[in-house]
């Protein structure tokens, strides 16, 4: 599962938890008020002269910590995505760290603050870059919101529609439209990504897709127990909104009347592995993309030719051309033309990994 699922193309997404890379770009969120976002567009960042990692632009991979500021104005707040080449990167991973505000005078372009590491009250990731020549302005989304968290009457947030990959086409020309449901008629929608990754319930999760939307919610009302007054009629009291947190799981919904109050901003896949890796950079790179996406699949890959390359040319003078993968302690060979074999236990366990034929 790709917990970062806001597939910007040509940069690479990053699980909150995940180290990154040094010299990586990445794709990351500031939260700002609209005026402010204006003046970051056309001026570039500036860095803050303090806070938790010292001295820098406090970015976040994680949509919802940006979508948290300004903490003190609510009804002002954006989201700026911007590509982030992290340099070398420095783990603070506790307070009080030695470098934890001098991590630059030692030489490091970033400080990674990883979640969950008691460093910030909410848990979650936060990074501090800082060179602003490293940031590059992408474009202004709408914040997201935390699932019990009350929306803004009126205000603009994203959220997230779980359908099928041919639905999410249709849907992206003709739009949503309206379906009944525990809230009554409306387009059911979520804040939380996890909950609309597991729609449409009857179809595999590798055929799932995500629209990621943003959404004017207008007049809002929290629905808060089964058999509330004006659970399925609040269109009728002049709501344009309803939500609740009280669903399965104890996931959020809300339910917006008119679907032309939401626009789709794009789709993605939150399960399984990309269909297609498109890179214009040098292999130098690629090769640290395709170690960071074998590790993440728990495969070991061999780069060790002597022994290799003699059985490949013995099996390419039998017509196949494979690599020689170790996963465990089970060595799967790869075939370009999509065959495997297992020399060892568990082959029906043992990951693999078509390549496309040279």
């Amino acid at each position: 599962m790709w917990a970062e699922s806001d597939f910007y193309p040509g940069v690479p997404c990053l699980q909150s938890s995940t180290e990154p890379v040094n010299g990586t770009v990445y794709q990351m969120y500031h939260g700002t008020t609209e005026k402010a976002a204006e003046q970051i567009k056309i001026n570039g960042f500036q860095p803050s002269a303090d806070g938790m990692l010292g001295r820098g632009i406090y970015l976040s991979r994680d949509l919802n910590k940006a979508s948290r500021y300004p903490l003190d104005n609510p009804r002002e707040r954006v989201v700026i995505r911007v590509k982030v080449n992290v340099g070398r990167v420095k783990k603070i991973n506790h307070q009080h760290h030695p470098m934890q505000k001098t991590w630059h005078q030692h030489g490091y372009n970033t400080a990674w603050c990883p979640p969950k590491c008691g460093m910030v009250p909410s848990g979650l990731e936060e990074d501090c870059v800082w060179d602003p020549n490293q940031i590059i302005f992408i474009d202004v989304i709408p914040p997201s919101l935390q699932s019990n968290e009350k929306p803004v009457q009126s205000k603009v947030y994203t959220m997230f529609y779980g359908t099928t990959k041919e639905d999410a086409e249709k849907i992206k020309v003709c739009g949503f439209c309206q379906s009944d449901g525990m809230l009554g008629r409306g387009v059911y929608l979520s804040r939380d990504v996890e909950k609309a990754s597991m729609y449409p319930l009857h179809v595999p999760k590798q055929q799932r897709r995500v629209l990621r939307v943003k959404v004017n919610v207008g007049k809002v009302i929290k629905i808060e127990y089964q058999g509330q007054a004006m659970q399925n009629n609040w269109h009728d009291y002049g709501f344009d909104t309803a939500w609740m947190f009280m669903v399965a799981g104890g996931l959020e919904q809300d339910c917006v009347w008119n679907p032309t109050a939401i626009t789709v901003i794009d789709v993605f896949r939150n399960y399984g592995l990309p269909e297609e890796i498109v890179s214009d950079r040098e292999p130098q790179f690629i090769s640290r993309v395709w170690k960071a996406f074998f590790r993440l699949l728990g495969v070991t890959v061999s780069l060790s030719f002597g022994g290799i390359i003699h059985r490949q040319i013995a099996r390419r003078n039998a017509g196949s051309k494979n690599l020689d993968v170790t996963s465990g302690h089970t060595t799967t060979t790869i075939s370009t033309a999509g065959t495997a074999t297992s020399h060892g236990p568990s082959m029906h366990k043992t990951p693999f990994v078509r390549i496309p034929p040279a």
